[in-house]
């Protein structure tokens, strides 16, 4: 099946990757949904929102019992059915709050991985996947590491993008259990990679950063000089309940924050 462009700027099939963006981010995606994994077993209902093309349910579908993936997109659904069908996954074109509104099903376990930094009201969203869970139920969740919370990102699809201690503010409320896990990238270009954040946070605190369109700060990011030293050769998944200054290593980058709630 033929893929728009336009569809893959905020998706990715991992086992597809072309670019040299693509294969970068290869690795991350597949190991959030092999994490995710550990928390399914053979009886699990479990919902993946945003589940794009379909790669992460069908990793999920060799564990669980049904797996539903609800992506907005129409055509990245179509192109989940055709080349990631099976008997135990089903797949919905729908945005997850409204799926999860008018669908009264309760789930063991809930993924939501690269979805909340896009939604304009993301704590309406939390509740609402608290109220989908069984009681014993898991939500299983990311968001980008930001040692701040940003309100306007760099990336133009993102609306706001938290810090660890304000999100997990908000997930208190609805969690009585929170663990959250540091997805570190493992890379031996640490250095120039260094580097090159700190160009990009030059130009972002520059006075005329509030100039500049969004998309164009975004492009910067994602050129190919940048990406070309953003190869992460690993990640790994370092719970902070347990996280001692001697796991964080030189050449680690803390990629994404997961979080396991109950």
């Amino acid at each position: 099946m033929e893929i728009e462009k336009n569809l893959w700027t905020e998706r990715i099939d991992p086992f597809l990757a072309k670019t040299q963006s693509e294969i970068n981010e290869k690795t991350l995606h597949i190991d959030r949904y092999l994490f995710a994994k550990q928390f399914i077993n053979n009886n699990s209902y479990v919902l993946d929102c945003a589940c794009g093309f379909g790669y992460g349910s069908n990793i999920l579908a060799d564990k669980a019992n049904q797996i539903i993936g609800v992506d907005i997109s129409k055509d990245a659904i179509a192109y989940a059915n055709e080349k990631y069908d099976k008997n135990n996954i089903k797949y919905v074109n729908d945005a997850a709050e409204n799926y999860i509104i008018t669908n009264n099903f309760k789930f063991d376990v809930i993924i939501s991985f690269e979805t909340i930094e896009h939604l304009e009201d993301q704590e309406n969203f939390i509740k609402l996947l608290k109220n989908s869970l069984q009681s014993s139920g898991k939500l299983i969740c990311s968001i980008p590491y930001t040692s701040k919370t940003i309100e306007i990102p760099i990336n133009p699809h993102h609306k706001k993008e938290y810090a660890v201690n304000d999100f997990i503010e908000i997930l208190n409320k609805y969690y009585s259990n929170i663990n959250e896990y540091y997805q570190i990238i493992e890379n031996s270009n640490f250095e120039i990679i260094k580097i090159k954040i700190k160009m990009i946070i030059g130009v972002l605190k520059s006075t005329v950063r509030k100039f500049i369109p969004k998309s164009i700060i975004h492009s910067i990011k994602q050129s190919s000089q940048f990406q070309l030293f953003f190869q992460p050769d690993s990640s790994k998944f370092i719970n902070t309940k347990i996280l001692h200054k001697s796991e964080i290593k030189f050449g680690h980058i803390k990629h994404n924050v997961i979080f396991v709630c109950e």
